[in-house]
């Protein structure tokens, strides 16, 4: 018998397609995939990157500017029945099956090379364009530098000038911050009358809860007493004295009462944080009272959110205001005093230390050319979308 053979052999063979638009590369499993809807109003083919839709986080759009919010790659679905009339494009409003990590077979529009950071364009990979470098943008800075340190003010100094020697019998009353002194009679001497005078100027002062210094210079002739106030809030007209009446006796001495020093209120701050008007008054210390108004600032609605710092400047001080998103706008500040005080003080704003610049992402940075574009224009694309869709 003649054995027969079905053995057949194929003199040729035809060159295989190493992958096909839109085909997942390397199925390894660890691909992450993501459902969403075409909502671009037309079609968008397979293998085609595409980008957040604003409109609704369920949709995608085709990719289009220099930074697009890339969700990932349309890959082929054997669910599209487009597939089986050749049309390989999702229409619109199709739920697509998109790749966000993983690898995919794309369209090349140049030459590759395996491991070129190809850009990702509107239809397919270009090489040598890497999109715009991402950056994290910058936070809003404002700044108000305050002109050395603060002080807590000067008390009203006065001078009591007597013209001459109290005598025997005199009586002497007088007025000190609107409360009558205890009558003083002379008593042996001028030195002693002297300081029976300050003794009844300081139970006026008590009497009225006010606080005050009150010495003597050159008790026996041309009395010369010192009131130095004491007292918060610094007043010009604190501890005043008037009424000064010298009786009985075979004379009575005048007195010539002046300001050495008139009185200043401790330095205070005020400002406007957008329309927010912010003040804080002396807390002790310049350093205690720049960290209270540092706070204040902090605690203003048109400041939420902001990191404020405070930064030493040789003998001024320098309060920095840090947005708290990455934008153009500033925390505006305005109508920035220093009122009181015994030196000068003031302070200077910019509202643009360091202009607000919104963060850019260009997501595709982690993009890999693994094969050369030497088949047609395909390419095998290393997918690495962050954030994930």
């Amino acid at each position: 018998m003649t054995a027969v053979s079905n053995t057949h052999y194929q003199s040729t063979l035809a060159v295989q397609p190493i992958g096909t638009v839109g085909e997942v590369a390397d199925n390894t499993g660890l691909e992450k995939y993501a459902n969403r809807i075409n909502g671009e109003g037309s079609s968008v083919g397979f293998g085609r990157a595409v980008m957040r839709d604003g409109s609704s986080a369920a949709n995608f759009k085709a990719v289009a500017g220099t930074t697009p919010d890339i969700m990932g790659v349309t890959i082929v679905s054997t669910a599209q029945t487009a597939i089986d009339s050749d049309d390989r494009t999702y229409a619109d409003g199709d739920q697509a099956r998109l790749l966000y990590d993983g690898t995919v077979w794309m369209e090349a529009a140049g030459t590759l090379a395996a491991g070129d950071i190809p850009y990702i364009g509107t239809s397919g990979v270009d090489q040598g364009k890497p999109g715009p470098a991402s950056t994290g943008g910058t936070y809003p800075q404002t700044s108000l530098t305050l002109s050395g340190a603060l002080d807590d003010g000067q008390g009203r100094v006065q001078t009591m000038t007597w013209s001459g020697n109290f005598v025997n019998l005199n009586v002497i009353n007088m007025t000190i911050g609107g409360e009558a002194i205890p009558a003083v009679t002379f008593d042996t001497d001028q030195g002693t009358t002297a300081g029976m005078l300050k003794t009844a100027l300081e139970i006026a002062l008590a009497a009225s809860n006010q606080q005050a210094l009150v010495s003597i210079t050159d008790p026996g002739t041309d009395l010369v007493f010192t009131i130095t106030s004491l007292d918060q809030p610094w007043s010009a007209t604190a501890q005043a004295i008037t009424g000064v009446v010298v009786t009985l006796g075979l004379g009575q001495v005048t007195e010539t009462i002046a300001d050495q020093q008139a009185g200043a209120a401790p330095h205070s701050l005020s400002i406007t944080v957008g329309a927010t008007p912010v003040s804080t008054v002396w807390s002790g210390s310049s350093d205690d009272t720049m960290h209270n108004f540092a706070e204040e600032l902090a605690g203003v609605a048109a400041a939420s959110g902001a990191v404020v710092t405070e930064v030493p400047n040789g003998d001024d001080l320098t309060i920095v205001l840090t947005g708290a998103t990455k934008a153009a706008d500033i925390i505006d500040l305005a109508a920035a005093t220093v009122t009181g005080g015994d030196n000068a003080r003031t302070m200077s704003v910019d509202n643009e230390l360091v202009p607000g610049v919104a963060a850019t992402a260009v997501q595709w940075t982690q993009a890999r050319a693994l094969t050369a574009a030497t088949d047609g224009n395909l390419v095998k694309i290393a997918v690495a979308v962050t954030p994930q869709p």
